[in-house]
C-alpha cells in the first residue's frame, strides 16, 4: 500500500515563486530585469561593504550569506509587488473587483462581508461595506453618478444605528473616473489614517448594531447574481492561479 500512495510534492518557496515569476512575465515582460536588479544591487552593496572594512575569512562567509539573504528578500518584494499590479489589471472592471481586494485585507484589521449590501441587478454596480476602527467604509464598484444615490441610502440606514455618534462614514468610490480610485489603488486608500479612531471596544458594539441593522433589512442582492462566485474568480486570478 506504501508503494502506491506517492506523497505530493512539497509546494516550497521556490516552486511558488517560479509560478508566481511565470503568472506576472505573462503581462509584465519586464519583471526579469526588475528581478535581477532587485537582487544584484543589494548583493553587491553589501559586498562592497565587505572589502571596505576588510574582514577576515570567517566575516566574509557571513557577509556572502547575508548579501544573498538581502538579495533574495529583495527579490521576493518586488515580484510580489509586481504580481499584484498584474493581478489588479486583469480583475479591473470585472464585477466583484473591489470586493476580492477587501477580502484580501487583513482580518485582524478590517471586517467586510463576502456579499455586498447593495446590488444593481442591470448594471451590477456594487456597494461593499465594512468597519475598522477608523469607522465605517462604503466601498462601491460603477460610476460616482449611478452608485451616488444608493450611497446616500446607505449612509442613512447606518445613522439609524449609530445616531448620536460621530463614527466616521469613509466613502471610496472605485474606478477609472474622475475622483475614482482605481482597483490598483484601493488596497493603498484603505490603508489611509484617520485622527481620534475608535477603541476595540467601540468597534465589537458597532459591529454588532450592523449585524442587526443587516437582519432587520437583509443585504440587497438580488437574484440572477452571485458576488460571490466572481469574487472568488477574482482573488485566484490575483494569485496568479
Amino acid at each position: 500500500m506504501a508503494g502506491e500512495t506517492s506523497k505530493p510534492k512539497r509546494n516550497n518557496i521556490f516552486r511558488q515563486m517560479k509560478q508566481l515569476y511565470d503568472f506576472t512575465r505573462q503581462d509584465d515582460p519586464q519583471v526579469t530585469w526588475w528581478l535581477i536588479g532587485a537582487f544584484v544591487i543589494p548583493f553587491v552593496a553589501v559586498i562592497a561593504i565587505g572589502f571596505v572594512l576588510n574582514l577576515g575569512w570567517f566575516a566574509w562567509i557571513l557577509n556572502v550569506i547575508l548579501a544573498f539573504m538581502l538579495g533574495l528578500l529583495a527579490t521576493t518584494f518586488v515580484l510580489s509587488r509586481r504580481s499584484e499590479t498584474v493581478g489588479y489589471k486583469r480583475i479591473e472592471g470585472n464585477p466583484g473587483a473591489a470586493g476580492a481586494v477587501l477580502q484580501s485585507l487583513s482580518k485582524r484589521i478590517y471586517t467586510f462581508s463576502e456579499q455586498p449590501v447593495w446590488v444593481d441587478p442591470r448594471t451590477k454596480d456594487m456597494i461593499w461595506r465594512g468597519t475598522s476602527l477608523y469607522g465605517i467604509y462604503l466601498v462601491s464598484e460603477g460610476p460616482t453618478s449611478r452608485v451616488s444615490k444608493a450611497i446616500e441610502s446607505e449612509k442613512a440606514r447606518i445613522r439609524r444605528v449609530t445616531q448620536g455618534s460621530d463614527i466616521r462614514i469613509i466613502v471610496i468610490n472605485t474606478g477609472n473616473g474622475e475622483g475614482q480610485v482605481p482597483i490598483s489603488r484601493l488596497s493603498k486608500e484603505m490603508r489611509k489614517r484617520y485622527k481620534h479612531p475608535l477603541t476595540t471596544e467601540e468597534l465589537d458594539h458597532l459591529n454588532g448594531r450592523l449585524r442587526t441593522l443587516e437582519r432587520m433589512g437583509g443585504i440587497g442582492v438580488p437574484a440572477g447574481i452571485d458576488p460571490r462566485a466572481a469574487q472568488h474568480q477574482s482573488r485566484r486570478a490575483m494569485r496568479g492561479r
